[in-house]
């Protein structure tokens, strides 16, 4: 009998398989639904060996860096812009490069795994429908598997047939995740900065000028600090409107066109005809440039021209506005190196209060994002000062301050009994949480991040059951804010004890601290952080792709954090019921002190923070408005 194979990415392609195929599940929806239908199918990760994908995406750093490198070097023999004010522009894309690398050549590899294993007779798959406009990375609709197998069939001589999409349900909009408390909170801001600039005028001689790349995280509490101190800021939106103070518009830049398709085929041809890229973009004699090739033509007509002309608005802006410091929470977007490289240009110091944690980890894919966007970080703790120094590649400055964020949230957070409430919980009785991340989809990428799809949901899966074990207790699942179509819920439904579990999708995790008494964590970062200053016992179920800091994990085992794989958790925590440790709630606060710095009484990190950029802005060399004032040369934008 003839051997068919169909690959299913979504549960609404399984009614469109014909009998006498066999199926591969690409997706935990997919897993879901045929687990339900009690239907036997096969999974791309058990034609792989384990953590395969994992070392590759480890191998593709250098790899991805050189190719970065490369396309600047051709880019700049080609565009004056690029050569004039040493842009990188291919370099600062290296974080979405990386993720469109990974998603083919692994799934690439994972696939031909798969092929020459089973060496079917014939072949079936689906596209799917894509709503709006070409982009230069995947959109979420987008099949990564269908790119890949329209090259890898024809190579491998295996008859395909591939099939229209098939009509998926729209985009569920954004869930607002907005309190009455903060959308309270938020109104009131406003309202104190349009009332504050309508009856006086901003003095023209401030203590610090600030322009911020963004006004989230942690940088509401220190722009409020530093205004007290008698700072000023500006806010940079990613739209183009500049506004001065939180919320008051000042001025709006021009968006950025396109390169015409004629130049942006010229520059695409001398990159194909590279014979070095053409070597990179070669990974185990499986040629992905047709597969790269109309993301990275789309990338240069693009995102090419929004890079330079960030870069040029940035030149533009930092001459009028004259800011002391630029102020962002992430760098890792090719616009914030753009808007940082020009202020390191003209002396002004880049600084960060990061949004997030990163540094109980080795995390290969950070080393090329911040600490090269930015000269100055306002640290966490001792263990991201440490980190920055350990991996740094050029002069950065870490201070420790704290993280506002962290503190302003903790000391917001619900009660109990509040908390409890809110999530639909009964206020008494023993309640474990489990708090998964985002599934990855098309922003699949490998190299200590977290495990892939399908394996990361049956580990989590796996969890669940395990806190199902302890008797009487409740099971809460707290979903990632961002994430969109709820698995977690789905597959709940299914379980004969779903009367005991609840998916939690409007709180965020920070109001529910002190809800449970156990809390479960599979992708420790800033939840891990956040986690410690509840009240409930703290499990980290560690995947094998987690490389730790050197005495990391010695550290949690000393002051009672368990780590443990994803099988030996059951036994961990019955154990620990036995022992009687969930009687009584945990206390963390010693083991903070490295991962959160809190400082002495009577004074806050934003307080800190904001004592900080002054300090920084102090530091700041004035030469070059001095120079600049009297030779408009000096400043492209001038």
């Amino acid at each position: 009998m003839e051997k068919r194979i169909a690959f299913a990415e979504i549960p609404g392609q399984l009614a469109e398989v014909p009998e006498g195929y066999s199926i591969v599940a690409l997706s935990p929806a997919v897993e879901l639904v045929l687990d339900r239908e009690k239907q036997i199918y096969t999974r791309l990760e058990d034609y792989i060996a384990p953590l395969a994908d994992e070392r590759c995406g480890l191998e593709n750093y250098p790899r991805v860096e050189a190719l970065c490198a490369r396309l600047d070097e051709v880019l700049t023999q080609r565009i004056e812009a690029i050569a004039e004010g040493g842009l990188r522009p291919a370099v600062w894309s290296l974080f979405f490069i990386k993720q469109m690398f990974d998603l083919f050549s692994i799934r690439a590899l994972e696939l031909r795994s798969l092929l020459q294993r089973e060496k079917p007779e014939r072949i079936l798959y689906f596209e799917r429908e894509k709503p709006g406009l070409d982009t230069e990375w995947f959109h979420p609709r987008e099949s990564a598997f269908a790119a890949v197998l329209d090259v890898l069939a024809p190579s491998l001589s295996i008859p395909a047939e591939r099939r229209e999409a098939i009509a998926e349900p729209p985009i569920p909009t954004p869930r607002k995740r907005y309190s009455f408390t903060r959308l309270r909170d938020s109104l009131r801001y406003r309202w104190k900065q349009a009332l504050r600039l309508a009856r006086r005028p901003v003095p023209t001689e401030v203590v610090c000028r600030a322009l911020c790349l963004d006004y989230g995280y942690s940088l509401p509490w220190i722009l409020d600090e530093l205004e007290k101190r008698g700072g000023d800021f500006w806010v940079w939106r990613e739209d183009g409107v500049i506004t001065r103070g939180a919320g008051v518009p000042a001025m709006r830049l021009d968006p950025a066109g396109e390169f015409p398709e004629d130049r942006a085929e010229e520059l695409l041809r001398a990159i194909a005809s590279d014979s070095r890229t053409r070597e990179l973009v070669a990974v185990e004699e499986i040629d992905l440039w047709p597969l790269l090739e109309p993301r990275l033509r789309t990338w240069i007509r693009r995102s090419l021209p929004r890079i330079l002309l960030d870069y040029k608005n940035a030149l533009r802006i930092i001459r009028e506005l004259r800011p002391d410091v630029v102020l962002t929470s992430m760098g890792h977007s090719p616009r914030q190196k753009a808007i940082c490289w020009a202020a390191r240009q003209r002396g002004i110091p880049p600084v960060i209060s990061r949004h997030g944690e990163q540094f109980m980890r080795a995390y290969p894919r950070f080393v090329n994002s911040d600490p090269e966007t930015v000269d100055w970080f306002l640290c966490w703790g001792r263990w991201e000062e440490k980190w920055l120094y350990r991996y740094k590649r050029r002069d950065i400055h870490p201070l420790i301050v704290g993280s506002p964020m962290i503190e302003e949230g903790a000391k917001q957070a619900l009660s109990r009994a509040r908390a409890r409430r809110r999530a639909g919980l009964p206020w008494r009785g023993q309640i474990a949480l489990y708090v998964p991340t985002l599934f990855s989809g098309n922003e699949f990428y490998m190299g200590d991040r977290q495990a892939n799809d399908s394996d990361y949901f049956r580990d989590g899966k796996k969890i669940i059951q395990a806190l199902l074990e302890l008797e009487g207790w409740r099971v809460a699942v707290k979903e990632h804010p961002n994430q969109g179509d709820s698995i977690w819920e789905a597959w709940r439904i299914t379980l004969p004890e779903a009367r005991r579990v609840t998916v939690i999708r409007t709180m965020r995790f920070i109001d529910c601290l002190h809800l449970a008494d156990v809390v479960v964590l599979d992708a420790p970062s800033t939840t891990l952080v956040q986690a410690l200053l509840g009240r409930g016992h703290v499990y980290i179920a560690n995947h094998p792709i987690y490389q730790w800091e050197p005495g990391v994990l010695d550290y949690f085992h000393k002051h009672g954090i368990t780590v443990c794989r994803v099988d030996e958790l059951a036994d961990k925590l019955r154990r620990d019921e036995q022992a009687g440790k969930f009687s009584r709630p945990a206390d963390y606060r010693e083991c903070l002190e490295p991962l959160l710095y809190r400082g002495k009484s009577g004074g806050g990190s934003a307080a800190r923070a904001a004592a900080a950029i002054l300090e920084i802005a102090s530091k700041a060399d004035p030469i070059y408005w001095a120079a600049s004032a009297l030779d408009p040369r000096r400043d492209p934008a001038a």
